[in-house]
């Protein structure tokens, strides 16, 4: 089993969080599916192209780890940019919390699968030769 390269996923955590800063501050909202799923498959090219194996654990990695921050990096735009339009936590009781908590986690869950699948493939379709 070859080992996981901590450093493409960091390099690509921190791509993700720029694209998620220009989606919510300078990209419209009308173009922002297209940059955001460009940006997908461009994650899973790169980790097909730098990562040595395990190009499924790699994209699933990945992925689930960008969307369990995707809530803190919410609320820190929230503080430095002041856009109350991604605020998560706007009511105060336990439910509104345990919701978000859920759909975060299924959706990291989703995502990884899908980053993952994408990585493989991409792994396949630009196999080293």
């Amino acid at each position: 089993m070859k080992a996981l390269n901590v450093q493409i996923l960091f390099a690509l955590l921190l791509f993700g969080f720029v694209i998620e800063l220009l989606c919510s501050t300078i990209i419209p909202s009308s173009v922002e599916m297209i940059f955001r799923f460009i940006a997908f498959v461009a994650c899973a090219v790169i980790i097909a192209k730098a990562a040595t194996g395990n190009y499924f654990l790699h994209g699933f990695i990945l992925s689930f780890v960008y969307t369990m921050l995707l809530p803190v990096f919410y609320q820190i735009e929230i503080i430095v940019l002041n856009l109350p339009k991604f605020s998560l936590f706007q009511g105060s009781d336990k439910i509104s919390l345990m919701v978000t908590i859920s759909v975060t986690l299924v959706g990291a869950l989703i995502t990884g699968l899908f980053l993952g699948l994408f990585s493989f493939i991409a792994a396949k379709l630009f196999a080293r030769k």
